[in-house]
């Protein structure tokens, strides 16, 4: 496995639900790290 599909495996995308505007879709992926989760968020992996 390369580094950019290894990086892919280790660190996937979510979309963070409780961010989304009412004219927003798809939301915007952002890098699943534990510093962007929140207590209070809704998430789709």
């Amino acid at each position: 496995m390369n580094i950019k599909g290894s990086s892919a495996y280790l660190y996937p995308r979510i979309y963070p639900l409780h961010t989304l505007e009412e004219n927003q879709i798809p939301p915007p992926m952002v890098r699943c790290l534990y510093e962007r989760f929140s207590d209070s968020g809704a998430y789709v992996i």
